[in-house]
């Protein structure tokens, strides 16, 4: 014979069970879930900062390009008022170190001659204050040997960042009662890349 009261006990008792563990499944899988997600939160936030890294980076490159921090430097010569006398060689020290030294050939005298320009130096410079100094050798004559007191000067520039600058050293002929012979004078200016 079967008791009618145990079949709704046991069926209580599954309920309570299953309630109990229904209720407690939710904190189970609380606690189990947020390890996995903070460490994906957590390599979320490494990864942006790493492409805000690289970003930077980027827009430094392209900066680059668009606005280069390279400054340019060319060194020209030139003669005015030609006469008999020539000039042999010109020497340039940059900040007192030599940065260019030139014998000028045949060729060259007929260029400075016809009121040419030779390049001496191209290359780049530091931005900032720059002493140039110039000193030439002169012939008076093709027969002559080299003058006694060759020419000599010094002359301060700055370049300016991300720029072309250019100096144009001139050697003229001064014709004055107690200062004549040759001197140096410069031209400088530049343009912005």
């Amino acid at each position: 014979m079967k008791t009618p009261t145990l079949k709704p006990a046991l069926i209580l008792i599954s309920l309570i069970i299953a309630g109990t563990v229904l209720s407690f499944l939710p904190v189970c899988l609380a606690d189990a879930e947020p390890e996995p997600l903070e460490q994906l939160e957590q390599e979320l936030t490494e990864i942006e900062e790493e492409l805000i890294l690289i970003e930077k980076r980027v827009d430094s490159l392209l900066e680059d390009l668009i606005d280069p921090k390279i400054t340019s430097f060319s060194l020209f010569f030139s003669q005015t008022d030609y006469t008999e006398s020539t000039p042999l060689s010109v020497e340039f020290h940059l900040d007192g170190k030599l940065l260019a030294a030139r014998q000028l050939s045949e060729n060259d005298r007929l260029i400075l001659l016809k009121g040419g320009a030779l390049e001496v130096y191209s290359g780049i410079i530091e931005p900032g204050a720059h002493n140039i100094a110039v000193r030439g050798i002169m012939r008076a004559s093709a027969n002559a040997s080299t003058e006694g007191h060759p020419p000599k000067a010094t002359f301060k520039f700055e370049p300016r960042r991300a720029s072309a600058n250019f100096i144009e050293v001139i050697l003229s002929y001064m014709k004055k009662d107690e200062d004549s012979g040759y001197h140096f004078s410069a031209k400088y200016w530049s343009k912005e890349l």
